[in-house]
């Protein structure tokens, strides 16, 4: 009878350090990944944005002298209507920075990222920083 309750005592630890793993290896991590997942409309348009900025040799001269309206014409209609977007451009050493009243600052914002060289003109490298947010 002693034996007895010793054995079923062991099992249900076993049981217990069973159940605690499980929960360990497969709930933890999945809230850390849905929290650091880009949306797929956002990773898509800041693709399309970035490779043609980068293919297209007009669109990487007016980043290289910071020509705003033309990359605001390529920019806005590939734009959804329910994503915020913003880009700042700047030199390769300086802070790359926004105003603090134009990024939002309760939603998620998404930053890509595109450095620009002319190596024929002589123009500097510029960093060109394009920030996307769902709109509220």
């Amino acid at each position: 009878m002693v034996n007895k309750k010793g054995f079923v005592k062991i099992l249900e630890a076993v049981i217990a350090i069973i159940i605690i793993f499980i929960f360990i290896t497969l709930i933890i991590p999945r809230k850390a990944q849905e929290s650091t997942t880009i949306p797929r409309e956002i990773r898509s348009t800041q693709d399309l944005i970035l490779e043609g900025i980068q293919n297209d040799n007009s669109l990487r001269q007016a980043v290289l002298i910071d020509g705003q309206s033309t990359l605001s014409s390529y920019i806005t209609p590939k734009i959804p209507q329910n994503i915020g977007v913003h880009f700042i451009i700047c030199s390769i050493n300086s802070p790359c920075v926004p105003a603090p009243n134009i990024i939002p600052t309760k939603e998620a914002v998404y930053t890509k990222s595109l450095v620009i060289a002319d190596n024929y003109a002589g123009n500097p490298s510029k960093l060109f920083k394009l920030y996307l947010w769902r709109k509220t």
